[in-house]
């Protein structure tokens, strides 16, 4: 059964703000059977948005208590194509404008057997918060979100365009809390044609952040594991899992861990995969840690049980500071540190891979700490370039 909610909350036709308390959604959104969304097509479910007027006249919209559930099925595409410059937007949050004290997302999004190309967009599960008038008038208490993404045995092609799970904080935004826990997954699938898939990426831009959590199963930190396997990307084709970047802002005590691992895949053409990545750049952050286990490795070496990367980039827990400013930065806060693993993969045809890698420029880190272990076996290397656990500083 297919349920679709749309809820907004908007202040603009009212003389005071509008103010909900306890607002909870418990939905189903669900494309299947063999559907086709297509020629500049725009399908829409489960959409929540809490937005005010942008000129603030008539105060801020107000929500005491936002409680978003998607699980079950949550939100689905089952066996379908979306085509020809279509959107389909699943489960997709946006608070704008607005105050809000607390908010939990529970998700699961699924892309199964489907095929999503032609400029094409599907968006299942996101959160968008941002202030328009930048005047700092969105606040958030703590936010909770919980996502498992599934792409399973799709094909993503020819400029198209898939996000599971993605958090932006934007605008001159204050949010007290993040606290992420979300596991990725994409098997069996085909990327390609400059076709991009991200999952569970958080984006921070000119806003505060106090206590963003993501990963492991350490106490304080939540539990993130990204996993690509028997999958191939070609044609400078992307996917981005589990990355966080943050930019003009200040953000403390970042706790960000995971398990990352690339299985039985090919690469060529230019494509690249990113997982965990950390980008820091004119920004201010204290106490970042950093918590990862790192694998590249094919357990059938024939056809596409071969990790290739050809022309090709995989980043795994890989950290940029850049122009910024860091004061305690630990890496490795387990009894066994950072583990960087690479088992019988071919690089070659100027290929590059990075485990755990730390790039800081133009740069003060106060207190730097890391601790790794680094191991590559059965990896035939030719024109390519590897590096684990590489420390760079730079600049000045």
């Amino acid at each position: 059964m297919k349920k679709t909610i749309i809820i907004s909350v908007v202040a603009s036709g009212m003389l005071f703000a509008t103010t909900v308390n306890n607002l909870v959604t418990d939905q189903t959104d669900n494309i299947s059977g063999s559907s086709t969304v297509s020629v500049n097509s725009n399908v829409s479910q489960g959409t929540t948005t809490v937005d005010s007027p942008a000129d603030g006249a008539n105060g801020d919209s107000v929500v005491n208590g936002l409680s978003i559930t998607q699980t079950t099925v949550g939100n689905l595409v089952d066996n379908s194509t979306i085509t020809d410059s279509s959107s389909l937007k699943q489960g997709d949050t946006t608070i704008r404008d607005a105050v809000i004290n607390d908010v939990t997302l529970d998700s699961d999004n699924q892309l199964l057997g489907s095929t999503v190309r032609n400029n094409s967009d599907v968006i299942q599960g996101n959160l968008t918060v941002g202030d328009s008038n930048l005047t700092g008038s969105t606040v958030v208490g703590q936010i909770d979100i919980q996502a498992q993404n599934t792409i399973d045995g799709s094909t993503i092609d020819d400029y198209a365009h898939v996000e599971q799970s993605d958090t932006t904080i934007e605008g001159d935004s204050t949010v007290s809390g993040l606290e992420l826990i979300q596991e990725n997954s994409i098997l069996g699938s085909t990327i390609q044609h400059d076709s991009e898939v991200s999952q569970s990426s958080t984006d921070i831009y000119d806003s505060t952040v106090t206590n963003l959590s993501s990963t492991t199963t350490m106490p304080g930190y939540s539990k993130n594991t990204n996993g690509i396997s028997a999958t191939t990307l070609s044609d400078e084709s992307m996917i981005n899992q589990n990355s966080i970047a943050i930019y003009s802002s200040t953000v403390n005590n970042v706790k960000n861990g995971s398990t990352n691992s690339v299985k039985n895949t090919m690469l060529n053409d230019v494509s690249t995969i990113s997982q965990n990545d950390t980008g820091i750049e004119y920004s201010t952050v204290t106490n970042l840690e950093a918590i990862q286990t790192n694998t590249i490795e094919a357990t059938d070496t024939s056809g596409i049980g071969d990790n290739n990367a050809s022309l090709s980039d995989i980043s795994q827990g890989s950290t940029l500071i850049a122009s910024a400013t860091v004061t305690n930065m630990n890496q490795g806060t387990m009894n066994s540190g950072v583990i960087n693993y690479i088992k019988d993969v071919g690089l070659d045809n100027s290929s590059y891979l990075t485990q755990a890698t730390t790039d800081i420029a133009y740069s003060t880190v106060n207190t730097l700490s890391l601790e790794q272990r680094n191991s590559t076996t059965s990896t035939p290397m030719s024109y390519a370039t590897l590096n684990q656990g590489q420390t760079i500083i730079s600049g000045y």
